[in-house]
């Protein structure tokens, strides 16, 4: 009788989850962007930037160089693409992506927990945890490129987890990887999670070889792309970015783009920044209906995600694949604690998902015995919380 009850609240926040997210999408589906089915057509075209005229939804996420707008991300996505473009389907939603990306990652996350000796119904609460209730569940719905980068970079490195708890074929990991890293350069820095874990159980130099080949290339290509397009190998292009706010622009140029000097404001809205509350007035503390809303400059990955707490319980000592995982954590954020764009129009902090699918490997490990009651609480409170104010960011609530 305990399995059917748990097994109905389990339908009951699914069915909670979709039909929030429904409602967030449907008022937030004005934003179309087509940054990538147009970048597609340019590379059909054997051309490196946006070709003229440039949709309204395609100026943003770009760099302005010489007179022409280029995307700035890898070109992962615009490759994925081709086929659409080749076809003539200039107007196929790219969000459509997203939900790709969203059934693999569900299907892959499940699994990856399931190798760590997960039981199916905690693995499945687990899971619903990391796309239901985390900064994921946002940037699947919204139909912003740079969003869209992010849930691709995130479901390579769990496809490349994968393969590594399951066959661990070393040469498809560094490919799978070298993916991410070509979708998002900062992916990247979660490179050491692979080599701790090759020096930690194989050693064998044909099997780092075989990882970190695919990885070389993939930045020798990277460097082509960007001196084809910029005349520098190491100009991603950010440097001319188009839609940086007033306040982000300050910063870079009196800083610059990776410096000392953002650690203390990205900490702070990496861990510390909470919900704001709704006034009545400016000059008055009385609340108002939604009475809470998020900060689009960020919110604390534990405010969105209170789960994340029970990594503080994790033994690392006695998984070493949680130590791993947890250098890779604290190296792969490095780049976006440096970083001057905070990363506005965000909900959480949208930056830290390409550590995501290690913090979900670090609490498999945690929850391989079981996952307690208030654990389950946490979860479905944590989906009701992210689904009620992701989209006030732009003023916007489910109800």
């Amino acid at each position: 009788m305990k399995r059917y009850i748990e097994y109905f609240f389990i339908l009951l926040a699914f069915i909670f989850a979709l039909v929030m997210s429904f409602l967030v999408w449907e008022k937030l589906r004005d934003i179309q962007q087509t940054t990538f089915i147009d970048l597609a057509k340019s590379f059909l075209r054997g051309k490196f930037y946006l070709l003229e005229p440039v949709r309204y939804s395609s100026w943003q996420d770009t760099a302005f160089f010489n007179g022409k707008y280029y995307v700035y991300f890898g070109p992962t996505l615009g490759i994925l693409f081709i086929p659409l473009a080749a076809l003539g389907f200039f107007n196929f939603p790219q969000q459509f992506l997203a939900l790709v990306f969203g059934f693999i990652n569900f299907l892959f996350l499940f699994k990856i927990a399931r190798l760590l000796g997960v039981k199916k119904r905690d693995a499945f609460w687990l899971t619903f945890a990391f796309i239901f209730g985390s900064i994921y569940l946002l940037l699947s719905l919204v139909n912003i490129s740079s969003y869209l980068t992010q849930i691709a970079a995130f479901t390579f490195i769990n496809l490349a987890l994968f393969e590594y708890l399951n066959k661990k074929r070393w040469l498809l990991i560094g490919t799978i990887f070298a993916l991410s890293g070509m979708t998002r350069l900062t992916s990247y820095a979660t490179i050491p999670f692979f080599l701790f874990e090759w020096w930690r159980t194989d050693r064998k130099i044909r099997s780092f070889f075989k990882f970190i080949l695919p990885v070389v290339f993939s930045l020798l290509i990277l460097a082509l792309y960007n001196s084809l397009r910029f005349g520098s190998l190491l100009e991603t292009g950010y440097r001319y970015n188009t839609t940086f706010p007033p306040q982000v622009r300050e910063a870079i140029e009196n800083y610059g783009f990776f410096s000392l000097r953002h650690i203390p404001t990205n900490i702070y809205f990496l861990l510390f920044k909470g919900p704001e509350p709704v006034r009545i007035s400016e000059t008055n503390y009385l609340l108002k209906y939604p009475f809470l809303r998020a900060n689009e400059w960020g919110m604390g990955i534990f405010f969105t995600s209170p789960f994340l707490f029970y990594i503080f319980l994790v033994d690392f000592k006695k998984y070493k694949i949680a130590f791993s995982s947890l250098i890779s954590c604290i190296i792969g954020i490095l780049p976006a604690l440096l970083y001057g764009g905070v990363g506005v129009w965000q909900f959480g902090y949208r930056y830290a998902l390409e550590i995501y699918p290690f913090l979900f490997l670090i609490l498999s490990l945690y929850f391989k015995e079981k996952m307690p009651i208030f654990a389950k609480i946490i979860i479905f409170y944590s989906v009701f919380f992210d689904a009620f104010l992701m989209g006030s960011i732009w003023g916007v609530y489910p109800f």
